[in-house]
């Protein structure tokens, strides 16, 4: 008796690691103005402190996004701003650069105006959150 040959079948799955989108803060730049801005960055987040206002005053804050990702690039959007005395401070942001390139940069602009002069030390305080999303971008 001969023996013949047989065939073999190999099948399997391959699946891809969970992770987070490779963006971070690189680069924060005010305008300079009279008052006082204090930065403390890490990465996905930064924690600002300004302080001496004049009414009518605006400190705009100018925030570099980097996409540190080699093949994926990304979109910021979904902006929410909070904001707890909008009766003295005016507080806005734009995404300048919505779509990022997987090595590049984009620029996120936050405005913090003071509108009124407050009278009360409590009406000079504010606490501003402002949040945004950076998305995957299938290429």
């Amino acid at each position: 008796a001969a023996v013949s040959s047989v065939g073999l079948t190999l099948t399997g799955t391959a699946t891809v690691a969970d992770a987070n989108l490779k963006v971070k803060i690189s680069n924060v730049v005010d305008n300079k103005p009279s008052a006082q801005v204090v930065h403390t960055t890490q990465n996905l987040k930064d924690e600002f402190t300004i302080t001496n206002m004049t009414l009518n005053e605006t400190v705009t804050m100018t925030y570099t996004i980097l996409n540190e990702e080699t093949d994926v690039d990304a979109t910021l959007a979904d902006v929410q701003i909070t904001n707890s005395n909008e009766t003295y401070f005016k507080v806005e942001s734009t995404i300048n650069d919505a779509d990022v390139t997987h090595g590049e940069t984009g620029t996120v602009t936050v405005t913090v105006t003071l509108n009124k002069t407050p009278v009360t030390e409590e009406q000079g305080i504010a606490n501003i959150t402002v949040t945004l999303n950076a998305k995957p971008v299938n290429n």
